[in-house]
This record gives C-alpha cells, sequence and structure tokens, in this order.
C-alpha cells in the first residue's frame, strides 16, 4: 500500500472512517490503500467492514516500525483526535487530514490542524475559516 489511513481511536468513533471506506476502496488505479489502526476492537469491526489490509500496531514502538518498513508515502486522517500526534511524528510522510465532516467546532481550525501537511475541507465557508484562524 502506498496510503495509509491511520484511526487511533475504538470502534465508538469507527463511523469517521467508515464514511470513506467506499472512497479508500474505489481508489484509482495508481494508489493503494490500506488501513493503520491501534485498537483492536476497531480492528476487529472494521475486518467485517472492508477488504482493504488492515495493520493493528497497538505501540507506539510497533507503529514506527511499520512505516519504516513499508511502502507507505502518504497517511489520511479522518478525525483530529490526539492519538494522530504520535502518527505524525514521522516526517518523511505526507499528512493529510479529510476529516469526517465539517463544523464550527475550534478543532476545525486550531492549531492542531496545522500538523496536517495538506487540508481537505468540504468547501468555500471552510476555507474561509480555515484562513480566517
Amino acid at each position: 500500500m502506498n496510503v495509509g489511513v491511520y484511526y487511533p481511536d475504538g470502534p465508538s468513533k469507527l463511523y469517521q472512517l467508515t464514511q470513506w471506506l467506499p472512497v479508500f476502496q474505489n481508489h484509482p488505479r495508481d494508489l493503494t490503500f490500506g488501513i493503520v489502526v491501534r485498537s483492536y476492537q476497531a480492528y476487529q469491526e472494521l475486518r467485517q467492514l472492508t477488504t482493504l489490509p488492515i495493520a493493528h500496531v497497538p505501540g507506539f514502538a510497533d507503529l514506527m516500525e511499520l512505516y519504516r518498513v513499508s511502502s507507505m508515502q502518504a497517511l489520511v486522517y479522518v478525525n483530529n483526535g490526539v492519538g494522530n500526534f504520535q502518527s505524525l511524528a514521522v516526517t518523511d510522510l505526507v499528512h493529510v487530514h479529510v476529516n469526517h465532516g465539517e463544523s464550527d467546532k475550534v478543532c476545525m481550525v486550531s492549531n492542531q490542524v496545522k500538523a496536517y501537511d495538506r487540508v481537505f475541507v468540504a468547501g468555500e465557508a471552510a476555507v474561509q475559516r480555515h484562513r480566517a484562524a
């Protein structure tokens, strides 16, 4: 896989990832997607929901080793979870934030978003929110 989808949270927030599964499963031919999860419960649920490869890496050292040996070039993030920051420590990958929906919540335009190399938003209103912040 050359694009990883990073999901550090448990099953209660899995909707943040599952809404993106059709996009990742129907990817362009020049991209291959896989999912990186930290929670074993989320891993178990995702195995029933997708045919994409899923890596369960509970520990930080395991996560860093996965990134070191993998062919991943980019990581996609579907939320602003605090667990993202362990993954964001890797500077060799492009970090892309797509989120799971747009809102006026402060986390949508907080300094957290500055940690990503690219941030994709839903439209002009979101662009303006980011510029204003």
